[in-house]
């Protein structure tokens, strides 16, 4: 199976869109110990990038993340399971 990656010009909004969504998602989860922060190709300005905002939430400890499920299903994201991800939650939205 082949997919295209679409490369798109440096967005001067991608800054912006991560802040809206790190807001939401500090609001939902309400919890002031974990750092959120914008990663990959969007994270670097000036670079051509796949128009998704990727955000990398860090946490002392991954057990907090079981109650995460509902709460960011309020604001459209979704658990997905990656057994191989031992230490690491995946959570998407948009797709």
């Amino acid at each position: 199976m082949s997919t295209t990656v679409t490369l798109t010009d440096y967005n001067d909004e991608w800054p912006t869109m991560f802040q809206v969504e790190k807001a939401k998602i500090m609001y939902v989860l309400d919890d002031g110990t974990m750092q959120i922060e914008h990663i990959g190709s969007t994270s670097i300005e000036g670079m051509k990038a796949k128009s998704i905002i990727d955000i990398l939430i860090g946490v002392e400890d991954l057990s907090c993340t079981k109650q995460w499920t509902e709460r960011l299903a309020t604001i459209d994201y979704e658990y997905v399971h990656k057994p191989e991800l031992v230490n690491r939650r995946f959570f998407r939205k948009g797709l």
